[in-house]
């Protein structure tokens, strides 16, 4: 059993106002700026699993039109030059590409769910099995950093600083977030999901704080907090009464001020009849200018990488 340390949680989280105004995928001066333009990969259900991409500030999204089928899980490497994702189809496993997926090799011969890039560019983690998987790329062999650690880790985020975020069944209820060093030494406790879902943690790409889902089926929202754990901070608006979603898989975009997610959610009722969808929603890190970029396509986008 790995001893525990919880990180600070003494701050409370803060609810953003009700009226965040929703927008429609176009081009506004409220928009990511240059610094944000680079593609925001996801996958969507299209004839099976389908990797799309879109830009930050508006437009239609386009397939990658890669050879291989049902792929999921994209992973923009940090300088935005390479693609890592997974395939279902066999022969399934880890791919790496270039941006756009092209010349993708497997590098990983399981399938995982969440990629996560060393802030090198060298070596990648993911979850299989409810172990965290080091994969390096000069073609060494994998191997798992949570052998010693007594919890069921997956989904894993590594910070620029060096440590990897994780969620984790907790003992009794729900999940929380935990950090380790890149050796799977030192964890920590970082996010206590109190029986709730604490779950799909996302670095700044300065390592500074950490973006995750809370929250349940139908009430899961996205919220920050820094890298000790302090200063919890609501980033999904409040739903209007009577309306659930349920947000996941953050992604920061590069300069830290905006974050792309999935919603799950209903936007067309008619009596007791509604359209259930999931879409791409960007939102700056305050909780201001929230726009779904997926709202005019057939079935809308899950697990956005920026």
């Amino acid at each position: 059993m790995v001893r525990l340390r919880r990180a600070s949680l003494a701050c409370p989280s803060l609810l953003l106002a009700a009226t965040v105004s929703l927008v429609g995928a176009c081009d506004s001066p409220t928009g990511p700026s240059d610094a944000d333009r680079r593609p925001i990969v996801y996958f969507v259900l299209q004839d099976g699993w389908e990797l799309f991409r879109v830009n930050p500030g508006g437009g239609t999204p386009t397939p990658l039109n890669l050879p291989m089928s049902e792929t999921l899980f994209p992973a923009v490497s940090p300088d935005g030059s390479r693609l890592a994702f997974v395939v279902e189809s066999t022969p399934g496993g880890v791919y790496v590409g270039g941006p756009d997926g092209s010349g993708a090799h497997l590098v990983y011969p399981n399938r995982t769910d969440r990629i996560t890039w060393s802030p090198d560019g060298t070596r990648l983690a993911v979850g299989f099995d409810g172990e965290i998987i080091v994969i390096p790329l000069d073609g060494g062999a994998p191997y798992s950093i949570t052998e010693g650690v007594d919890l069921f880790a997956t989904y894993p985020s590594w910070s620029s600083t060096g440590r990897i975020a994780f969620f984790a069944r907790a003992l009794s209820s729900g999940t929380d977030i935990y950090t380790m060093a890149a050796d799977g030494s030192d964890v920590r406790l970082l996010v206590s999901g109190d029986g709730a879902e604490a779950r799909d943690p996302a670095w700044s790409r300065d390592g500074s704080h950490l973006a995750f889902a809370l929250g349940q089926f139908g009430a899961s929202f996205i919220y920050t907090v820094r890298a000790d754990g302090s200063d919890r901070r609501r980033v999904s608006p409040q739903p209007p009464p009577g309306v659930s979603w349920t947000d996941l898989g953050p992604a920061w975009s590069p300069s830290g001020e905006w974050i792309a997610h999935q919603r799950e959610h209903d936007p067309t009722c008619t009596g007791t009849s509604c359209t259930r969808r999931w879409d791409v929603f960007v939102v700056r890190r305050d909780g201001r200018d929230e726009r779904n970029l997926t709202a005019g396509t057939a079935w809308g986008g899950v697990r956005p990488s920026w």
